[in-house]
C-alpha cells in the first residue's frame, strides 16, 4: 500500500489561505433601540455618534447624527437625532445591509416636518456598490403634547428591497410647520449584518494565520538541516 503524506511547504499555502478567508456566518438581525444599545452612557448624555467605538450597529453613520439618552422614557425616548449641519447618509462602509424596519418622529410637540427618505440598493456588479434609487416622501406629524406616549411612523417598505447600499435624509422641506432638521428623531432600526463582512478579523482567523507562519519557520529551519 502507498501512502501519500502532505509536506509542511505543500499544505501552507492552503492554511494561509484559510486564515485570510473569513469565517462566514449567516446573516444576523440587529435591533437598535438605544435602550440597551446604550446602557453604558449617563442619564440625559448628547454625544456624536462618530466618537463612539464601536458605532451603534456597526455602521457609518456620518457626522451628523447624535444619540440623546433621557431618564424618562416616556417623555423623550433613547433615540438618534439629526444635527443642524453634517452628513446624513448611513452605510455599512461599502457593504450590503438590510433595513427591516425604521421609526421616525418629530422630536418636540408641534408641527409636522416633511423630508425625503432615500434608499440605495446595493449592486454588486457596479463599481460604486449601488444599484437603484428609491425616494420616500415622508411626512411626519408632530404631537400634540411631548408628554403623552411617543407615536412614531414607522417604515417597513424596504424589507421587500433586498440588500442595501445605503440610506440618506434631504430636502427638509417647507411643506411641514417647520423645517428644522434638528427635530429629526429616529429609532427601533431592525437590521440584518453579515458579520463575515465585519472589519474586525476574527480570532479564528488570527490563529490560523499564526500556525501558518510557525509552520512556515519549521519548514524552513528543516531544510536548512536538510542541506548541512
Amino acid at each position: 500500500m502507498t501512502r501519500c503524506t502532505a509536506s509542511p511547504t505543500f499544505l501552507l499555502p492552503w492554511l494561509l489561505a484559510a486564515a485570510v478567508l473569513p469565517a462566514h456566518a449567516a446573516v444576523q438581525p440587529v435591533s437598535l433601540d438605544f435602550e440597551s444599545n446604550w446602557g453604558d452612557l449617563a442619564v440625559n448624555s448628547f454625544v456624536q455618534l462618530t466618537t463612539l467605538a464601536p458605532t451603534p450597529g456597526g455602521l457609518n453613520w456620518g457626522d451628523g447624527w447624535y444619540g440623546q439618552t433621557t431618564s424618562t422614557p416616556l417623555v423623550n425616548n433613547n433615540e438618534l437625532r439629526l444635527g443642524g449641519i453634517g452628513t446624513f447618509t448611513v452605510d455599512y462602509f461599502g457593504n450590503p445591509f438590510f433595513l427591516d424596519s425604521v421609526d421616525f418622529r418629530k422630536l418636540q410637540f408641534g408641527g409636522n416636518i416633511v423630508f425625503d427618505f432615500v434608499v440605495r440598493t446595493y449592486d454588486a456588479a457596479s463599481p460604486s456598490g449601488i444599484g437603484t434609487q428609491i425616494v420616500y416622501n415622508l411626512k411626519i406629524d408632530g404631537a400634540t403634547d411631548v408628554a403623552q406616549p411617543l407615536v412614531f411612523a414607522t417604515v417597513t417598505d424596504t424589507a421587500a428591497l433586498g440588500p442595501l447600499h445605503s440610506f440618506t435624509f434631504a430636502n427638509f422641506k417647507a411643506g411641514g410647520e417647520t423645517t428644522d432638521r434638528n427635530l429629526f428623531v429616529m429609532d427601533n432600526l431592525q437590521l440584518r449584518l453579515d458579520p463575515a463582512l465585519a472589519p474586525v478579523p476574527e480570532p479564528g482567523a488570527a490563529g490560523m494565520m499564526v500556525a501558518g507562519l510557525a509552520l512556515l519557520g519549521w519548514a524552513r529551519r528543516r531544510r536548512a538541516a536538510v542541506e548541512r
